[in-house]
């Protein structure tokens, strides 16, 4: 009786949108994200987006998507030519997705954007041996209840059928949030040598895709490729779901 209750209330009170709270109109829309959800995740998707959301998500063109990773490279860094996708502006309701996923710790939203973003990566026929997120610490991560590149970095994974693993490359230290920092010399000390790779793996020659979830100055995921070489690794590709690099070299987040 109870169940059956459940069901009743949920057909006559409409589903919101995750992203901006009005009525979920675009159901059928939804079709194909749900199933893609149910592949990746083997489970039901409980995330409902408005058509005006939608919509709203515009990727970058195909010519703007793949950029250095650090615009002003470092002297002497070894990986200057070091490349990033990034695959929608850091703009409009992007701007409200990421916080919602950080500090309203919307799981089911960064794992919408996964999906999205694993569509957007359809078309570049990319090929990799290992899909690797951007780790956080282990107090962040305590504190969020998830690790959002790690949510966003399965479909990827599904999609391009390459193992996902999250053991591999490790946050060593605790750093403070990019946004707390005054200049781009202290954002790249705050995160410089904050990752490393685990002894346990060989990644020698292999090509790894990274996944973050922002990316802007490319600092974040410089370091992290950088510890990716230095263990062996043959090729890096970063991939970031947004960036605002063509607007500002400000670190979002």
């Amino acid at each position: 009786m109870k169940a059956f209750l459940s069901q009743t209330v949920r057909l006559m009170l409409p589903y919101r949108c995750a992203v901006c709270g009005r009525v979920s109109d675009a159901e059928d829309r939804m079709s194909y994200i749900s199933n893609r959800y149910r592949e990746y995740f083997n489970e039901e998707s409980r995330i409902h987006v408005c058509g005006k959301c939608l919509s709203s998500i515009r990727p970058y063109k195909p010519e703007n998507r793949w950029q250095l990773c650090l615009s002003e490279p470092l002297p002497g860094d070894i990986i200057a030519s070091q490349a990033l996708f990034i695959a929608i502006p850091y703009v409009d309701l992007i701007t409200h997705v990421i916080p919602a996923i950080k500090f309203s710790m919307q799981k089911d939203l960064a794992r919408l954007m996964g999906i999205i973003l694993s569509e957007i990566l359809r078309c570049e026929k990319i090929s990799a041996d290992l899909v690797v997120p951007v780790p956080l610490s282990d107090a962040r991560k305590d504190q969020r209840g998830f690790n959002q590149a790690e949510e966003m970095s399965v479909p990827v994974a599904g999609m391009l059928k390459l193992p996902m693993v999250t053991d591999c490359l490790i946050r060593n230290r605790h750093t403070g949030r990019q946004t707390e920092t005054r200049d781009r010399y202290e954002r790249m000390k705050n995160i410089e040598e904050a990752f490393e790779v685990s002894g346990s793996w060989d990644i020698e020659g292999l090509t790894v895709i990274l996944i973050d979830d922002v990316a802007t100055t490319g600092f974040t995921m410089h370091e992290a490729a950088l510890a990716l070489y230095k263990a062996g690794a043959s090729k890096v590709l970063c991939v970031a779901l947004a960036g605002n690099r063509l607007i500002k070299n400000a670190e979002a987040f």
